[in-house]
């Protein structure tokens, strides 16, 4: 007994899926930015802003090596850290110079040779700024599985 199957547009479908590596890595590209773009604009909502040099450095970026993609926010200031996590009471000294100086909020010039600080609140601004991004991440992702799936169907 013999049997004998047919498949109506196999052949399509095979030179799709060849080239389905191209199109799916494209895609994938494009949603994980359409990502760091949406993290990067919740974190710098997020970013306290004194002079704006840590908000204004916070940036974002994809890497797109072999089959893996990478999205990276991040800045390159070095106190971001100490904004996003906080500090512990610590002293100030100074380090270039024979005495602290800075302007009070009243305008007067304050002098000190030690300053005990009282420590920083943890803002939390990376952290919040991904937790509050996921939904649309998500969907970002879905779109491009919905992409995908519905260019192989064509």
């Amino acid at each position: 007994m013999e049997f004998y199957l047919k498949i109506e547009g196999l052949e399509e479908l095979q030179a799709r899926l060849r080239t389905a590596s191209a199109q799916v890595h494209g895609e994938l590209v494009g949603a994980m930015w359409r990502s760091v773009f949406t993290v990067e604009r919740n974190v710098k909502m997020r970013t306290p802003v004194d002079t704006g040099r840590l908000r204004s450095s916070i940036g974002s970026n994809v890497e797109a090596l072999g089959g893996a993609v990478t999205g990276y926010i991040g800045t390159n200031v070095v106190y971001a850290s100490h904004v996003e996590f906080g500090t512990g009471p610590h002293v100030i000294v100074p380090r270039r110079a024979r005495c602290l100086h800075w302007v009070s909020k009243a305008g007067g010039h304050v002098f000190a040779m030690r300053v005990q600080h009282p420590g920083t609140k943890a803002r939390r601004m990376f952290q919040e700024g991904l937790e509050a991004s996921e939904d649309e991440v998500v969907r970002h992702f879905e779109g491009a599985a919905e992409r995908i799936v519905r260019w192989l169907a064509s």
